[in-house]
């Protein structure tokens, strides 16, 4: 290679280096801009947004440049700011938004201004930077809702909760809280309308008052627990008596803190105060009225009602005299004869009109030293409706089956004297079946043999009989006609003598 040649060569590879590094000593800080919104979804407008971002510069030098300002845009809505750079880069700068924007997609546009100021290469072009970011503002959802029904009762009672969630499909159950404690877990939230229930919850054990019923999904709804309803009750001490007799009552009441008023009959006999907690009132006494002989309601006028039974009164005698015995003494020696006076004290026996007798077959009251007494009826043979006919209210049954058969046994026993209204248990059977008539079987047995042997004998005559008939049309059967019959003619009615003789033949 000769010089010049040489000399072109390096003139042209320094002119490229020169055109290659030049370039490079401009190449920019920063590859690209940015920009992001916080919070970039919302369902309600916030009264601003945070923006955050950064704009690319360039190398000069050894130093680096960068943008002072970048001017960011709410594009539509005709707001924008001027957003100071630090290095190129800012962050959480505020950005007021308008008021009520409504759902839809929003986008944010930075730009840089088109006369920069500051900087030391004020003629110099920045790299551009027109970064964008969006805000989406969401349809506002449907609020969650909750039911629940009835919204008032009592502790232990059973109601029905049903509600909805928003943002049908974020989730799958669902827990129901009574006054913030749960009462039922696991509800399953239906993944395309986001309604659950309904569900029964029990109402927990929890003093009067008015309490919330929430689900965790936002639902709520306040339910009263109502103080348990005291009932309206009605006792009479004792339940029968005579005209005049004391009688004692006492009971319950569901309006409390006010005066009660107790009726015999049609007639109001007393009243009383009730108590402002417990509904209670008494005891109210009073005097049996003269309405007549036999059950009379006794009531309140706060509901409640019993049942009186006014009896007869009946006087005891107080000594043996009526006897008997005194009258037709046997045997004045015996000493036997001065105590018979003491066998009519039977208590049943005035009851049933005086002197000793069988028990009575209806239950009757009658007044003892200890107070009303009823006799227990004899109730022996009766069928279960004709033993609750005798005990006419006065008593009752103890122990009503429906079924059929007569009484064979009672307790307590016929006669007996006890209080009004106590139990009398029997016991029920059918009658026995007729006993069987054992001493027909020899007649009947000795009828059947002798029927046997009589059918017996006469089978056997009718096989003999066929038997001769038998031999006597195959053995004896004349051969060639008649052989003889004596006379040979006679009138209608003459008796006739046929021979019969074997053939000779056959001899």
């Amino acid at each position: 290679m000769d010089i010049r040649s040489f000399s072109r060569a390096a003139v042209v590879s320094v002119v490229g280096a020169v055109l290659l590094l030049v370039p490079l000593a401009q190449l920019p800080a920063q590859a690209a801009g940015s920009l992001t919104v916080t919070p970039s979804r919302v369902t309600e407008t916030p009264a601003h947004v945070q923006l955050s971002g950064q704009c690319p510069g360039f190398h000069d030098d050894g130093e680096s440049f960068y943008p002072p300002t970048l001017t960011v845009t709410l594009v539509g809505q005709g707001l924008s700011k001027d957003i100071d750079l630090v290095e190129g880069a800012f962050a959480d700068e505020p950005f007021d938004l308008p008021a009520a924007l409504t759902p839809g997609v929003y986008d944010f546009s930075g730009q840089l201004p088109a006369d920069p100021e500051g900087g030391s290469s004020a003629d110099s072009d920045f790299p551009a930077c027109d970064p964008t970011a969006t805000l989406t503002v969401l349809p506002r959802p449907d609020p969650a809702t909750l039911t629940v029904d009835p919204d008032r009762g009592e502790a232990g009672d059973t109601v029905a909760v049903a509600g909805s969630c928003p943002d049908p499909g974020s989730r799958e159950l669902v827990t129901l809280s009574f006054d913030g404690n749960p009462v039922q877990r696991a509800v399953a939230v239906d993944s395309s309308t986001g309604e659950f229930g309904p569900v029964d919850v029990t109402v927990p054990d929890v003093s009067p008052d008015s309490y919330e019923v929430t689900s965790d999904c936002g639902g709520e709804r306040s339910f009263e627990v109502l103080a348990p309803e005291i009932p309206a009750t009605l006792e009479l001490d004792p339940l029968s008596g005579t005209v005049g007799g004391a009688v004692t009552a006492t009971g319950t009441c569901p309006v409390a803190g006010e005066q009660v008023t107790v009726y015999f009959g049609d007639r109001a006999v007393g009243s009383g105060a009730i108590g402002a907690e417990t509904g209670a009132f008494g005891p109210v006494g009073f005097a049996v009225p003269d309405a007549g002989v036999g059950p009379v309601t006794v009531r309140t006028d706060c509901g409640a009602e019993r049942t009186f039974t006014v009896t007869l009164t009946t006087v005891v005698p107080s000594s043996p005299t009526p006897s008997v015995a005194p009258e037709t003494p046997e045997t004045p020696e015996t000493p036997a004869t001065p105590e018979t006076p003491a066998t009519p004290a039977t208590p049943a026996s005035p009851a049933t009109g005086g002197g000793p007798s069988s028990p009575p077959t209806t239950a009757v009251p009658t007044d003892t030293p200890d107070g009303v007494r009823v006799v227990v009826p004899d109730l022996r043979g009766m069928t279960e409706d004709e033993v609750i006919g005798a005990l006419g209210g006065r008593l009752v049954l103890g122990n009503p089956t429906g079924g059929d058969g007569r009484v064979r046994e009672q307790l307590p026993a016929p006669g007996t004297l006890v209080e009004p209204a106590s139990a009398v248990r029997v016991l029920l059977a059918d009658d026995p079946p007729a006993p069987f008539p054992w001493w027909l079987v020899p007649p009947v047995l000795l009828a059947g043999l002798a029927a046997a042997e009589r059918t017996r004998r006469v089978r056997r005559r009718a096989r003999e009989e066929r038997w001769l008939e038998e031999q006597v049309r195959t053995e004896l059967q004349p051969r060639g006609g008649l052989p003889s019959q004596v006379p040979g003619q006679a009138v209608p009615g003459f008796d006739l003598r046929v021979e019969v003789r074997r053939h000779p033949a056959q001899l």
